[in-house]
């Protein structure tokens, strides 16, 4: 097990590097493994694929095996070809980027995102980004469909009995508008505004999420963004035979 650990630990380090990859010296630093065991470990990430060295600068960066993975999890999101139209037409008449998000434990994975074409100043969450179901209009948009007891087991280790009393009050706020706003939660100077997509059981499949600059927003253009996201959310639950 605590080889497995070790392992995983690795790879996140490596997944999060952002540039050209990074060396053995500053895996060491990072993992405070003996310089032994962390080449074994990385001769067998290396061997199947899962981590690769480059020749010349002996970084090493994750493999494109993650790649072949998550497109065959992408594959079992079957509902994303027939949404994407929805996020395109969304991402065109409000000029901003668009996301979907998918809960996933205690947390939700930023699954697909659309870029406004004539926009060039764009707010950017990565796809495959994990963000605590805390944080962020999408993911609490999202936890206002869920049960008590259901939010309570994705919040409890994050945030202390007093915060979840006030995340509870404005869960029933949101649950009542239909739609949350959140300002600068994941980025200074940014917005966000989202609306869930609930299954036939009111289970939560997802939620979409327009990303703004946050200097942007007036009372105009939320109620503008509002409506056409609700619409948007309305119109992916009837294709999806929802209603």
């Amino acid at each position: 097990m605590q080889t497995i650990d070790r392992i995983m630990q690795v790879i996140e380090i490596v997944s999060n590097v952002k540039e050209d990859g990074i060396t053995i010296t500053e895996l060491t630093q990072q993992t405070k493994l003996p310089l032994a065991t962390l080449h074994r470990m990385l001769s067998s990430l290396i061997e199947h694929r899962l981590i690769v060295q480059d020749n010349e600068t002996k970084k090493y960066q994750l493999g494109n095996v993650w790649l072949e993975f998550g497109l065959q999890l992408y594959d079992r999101f079957d509902y994303v070809a027939t949404i994407r139209p929805e996020l395109d037409r969304l991402a065109n008449i409000v000029n901003e980027s668009v996301y979907l998000s998918k809960p996933i434990g205690t947390e939700a994975m930023v699954i697909e995102r659309i870029d406004a074409p004539n926009n060039r100043i764009r707010i950017v969450d990565q796809l495959g980004m994990r963000i605590p179901m805390h944080i962020g209009a999408a993911n609490k948009s999202m936890l206002a469909c869920m049960s008590k007891a259901q939010i309570h087991d994705c919040v409890k280790k994050a945030l202390t009995p007093k915060e979840m009393e006030g995340l509870f009050e404005k869960l029933l706020v949101i649950q009542a508008n239909g739609y949350a706003i959140s300002y600068e939660e994941k980025t200074e100077g940014t917005a966000s505004i989202a609306a869930p997509i609930l299954q036939r059981n009111s289970e939560v499949l997802g939620a979409v999420s327009i990303g703004v600059l946050q200097f942007t927003l007036n009372e105009e253009r939320i109620e503008f963004l509002k409506q056409e996201l609700l619409q948007t959310t309305a119109r992916i639950s009837q294709q999806l035979g929802f209603l």
